[in-house]
């Protein structure tokens, strides 16, 4: 079993590591990270911020696990 994270916002806020991080990082933490995968909604996610700048947001998130964490 396997987890997609995606499609995570606050309605009417620029989308942030900062504010979506703990959405993020929850079921990481429940899942295990070998077991969890971010994905966008685009074009939908458009509507909070550009694909990069998301995608640049869960870098940031996932960016203290170790790599020796991640299979």
């Amino acid at each position: 079993m396997h987890l997609k994270i995606s499609g995570i916002c606050v309605p009417v806020q620029r989308w942030s590591a900062a504010v979506n991080g703990m959405v993020a990082l929850d079921p990481i933490r429940i899942f295990g990270v070998e077991r969890c995968s971010f994905a966008s909604n685009f074009p939908l996610d458009d509507v909070v911020d550009s694909l990069s700048d998301i995608f640049d947001g869960f870098k940031a998130i996932v960016q203290p696990f170790s790599p020796a964490v991640i299979p």
